[in-house]
């Protein structure tokens, strides 16, 4: 076991922080993502 990753890894889900790109649209939630102010 690799006891400082799972340090790391605790470390990240207690302070409910999201690993990976905000960019990325969720498709679930958002289907329709943000285009500017293209009307």
């Amino acid at each position: 076991d690799c006891f400082v990753l799972k340090n790391i890894t605790q470390d990240f889900i207690n302070k409910d922080l999201q690993v990976g790109d905000d960019s990325i649209p969720e498709v679930l939630r958002n289907p329709f993502p943000d285009h500017g102010k293209a009307a």
